[in-house]
């Protein structure tokens, strides 16, 4: 936030002003975007130090000394001053930002819900841009960012996948703080993460409780794959068998009753039981290895809430290389150094000075995932590679 404070009059030593952004809520209080604040720093006008910014519990307080008396002249004119206040952001991908379009309804985690009577709207996003989230000393205005929303069904639900997906969940190899220390994990790994629909939001995409996943990944000596075994991929599609549940949103914010900022979701009864059957057939060509798992439900009315993850692949010696002494080098290294198969993920990559390693990462082709029905007489593609 770049904000420009207006004083009108002389101020006594400890006078102060709150700068605030969030939610101003019924009650009167403020809920933060964001309580990761830079540190303070002394406010300065033409050299002189008229007072101390200090960070609060998500909001930063301007606490003045008398020095910006001086400042005014012997008219009582106004004095004005530019300071740079910064909410960090806490995840990659945060809720809270400037829209990249008016379609753009990827804002990450939800901030903010709002009850649907449709079910078929129930977990969607939408974006809300509130004109009360900045406030200076008690003046209320609007920052023009919006905020990720979600649609809540208000009633009993039914909650489980909507669609078929996979994702990667990858290792963090470093992590740096504010002065650039950093902590180095040196185990490399992307584990993949599936989603299945059995009754897909698109009937057309619904994996059914007969269906399978095909793994494709490129086959290296210097990686490890931990692939799942039939009995464990089994066991982990029983642990995500769908329960209803019902939420209560509470916390309105200020001047709009329909924008709640609390979800209390109460896990209900869960879907009659089903046993589970796992198979699989594996080929090796070229270098490339292709594994389906075939998956049976015995019982047709489970549906599924969550992920499994067939593959893991992993290694050791992720080491950093030397001339890295910042975060902002270790981000330009990686970009620097991408190649092939390595540093495919912009702003969050690292490089590695195991050569070895990096060659591998480069040269092998990773996971591919498909998921399709087998209920009928021919599979059918529900996700493909």
């Amino acid at each position: 936030m770049n904000t420009t404070i207006n004083l009108t009059h002389h101020v006594e030593n400890g006078d102060y002003l709150d700068f605030h952004l969030g939610l101003l809520l019924q009650d009167g209080k403020i809920l933060p975007y964001d309580t990761q604040l830079s540190d303070g720093f002394d406010a300065k006008y033409q050299g002189t130090t008229i007072g101390h910014v200090f960070k609060m519990d998500g909001y930063y307080r301007l606490v003045f000394n008398t020095a910006v008396n001086q400042f005014f002249g012997n008219s009582g004119s106004s004095f004005t001053d530019t300071f740079h206040l910064k909410w960090n952001s806490g995840t990659a991908n945060p809720a809270i930002r400037k829209p990249t379009s008016v379609t753009d309804h990827n804002f990450g985690k939800p901030f903010v819900y709002q009850y649907t009577s449709d079910k078929n709207q129930n977990q969607e996003l939408f974006g809300y841009t509130p004109t009360n989230d900045v406030n200076i000393g008690g003046k209320v205005s609007a920052s023009g960012l919006t905020i990720g929303g979600q649609y809540i069904y208000h009633g009993k639900i039914l909650q489980c996948n909507q669609s078929n997906g996979s994702s990667v969940v990858y290792s963090t190899n470093r992590i740096w703080d504010k002065n650039n220390h950093v902590q180095i994990n040196t185990n490399w790994y992307n584990n993949e993460a599936v989603s299945i629909a059995i009754k897909a939001k698109d009937p057309s995409k619904s994996a059914s409780n007969n269906f399978a996943i095909t793994v494709i990944v490129g086959q290296n000596p210097y990686l490890t794959y931990n692939w799942t075994s039939d009995t464990d991929l089994a066991n982990q599609i029983k642990k995500i068998f769908a329960y209803y549940h019902t939420h209560e949103l509470s916390n309105p914010i200020q001047n709009d009753n329909n924008i709640l900022t609390q979800d209390k979701d109460t896990k209900g009864a869960q879907l009659p039981d089903g046993s589970v059957t796992v198979t699989h057939e594996e080929k090796i060509e070229n270098g490339v290895v292709t594994r389906t798992y075939h998956v049976k439900i015995s019982n047709p009315e489970v549906e599924l809430d969550g992920a499994i993850s067939p593959l893991g692949v992993s290694a050791s010696g992720f080491t950093m290389p030397d001339n890295i002494r910042s975060y902002s080098e270790d981000i330009a290294n990686a970009e620097a150094n991408k190649k092939g198969n390595f540093g495919g993920v912009d702003n969050l990559s690292a490089n590695t000075s195991n050569k070895t390693l990096k060659k591998a990462l480069e040269d092998t082709d990773t996971i591919k995932i498909a998921v399709s029905n087998e209920s009928g007489t021919t599979s059918k593609m529900c996700l493909e590679f």
